[in-house]
């Protein structure tokens, strides 16, 4: 049982670390890379707050997503 806890934290925190990478590179991308391109500028406009609703988004869709798998193991586990 400890082992399987043990993986279970290691799969939250690497999917943790690859939503605050994602996080990351969207946000560089699209609000200070793109909006000093010539192409992309036309297209794109930075804007800090945009940030602020891209993290909340991804706090949404984490919290969807562990309480999605937290009832998916209870039942694996009760069955």
């Amino acid at each position: 049982m400890e082992v399987r806890r043990k993986r279970e934290l290691y799969a939250i925190g690497s999917m943790i670390l690859l939503l605050i990478v994602w996080l990351l590179v969207w946000s560089i991308q699209f609000e200070l890379i793109y909006p000093q391109l010539p192409f992309w500028s036309r297209w794109v406009t930075g804007d800090p707050l945009d940030v602020l609703w891209y993290c909340v988004g991804a706090a949404i869709s984490s919290l969807w997503w562990w309480f999605y798998y937290q009832r998916r193991l209870a039942t694996q586990a009760a069955g």
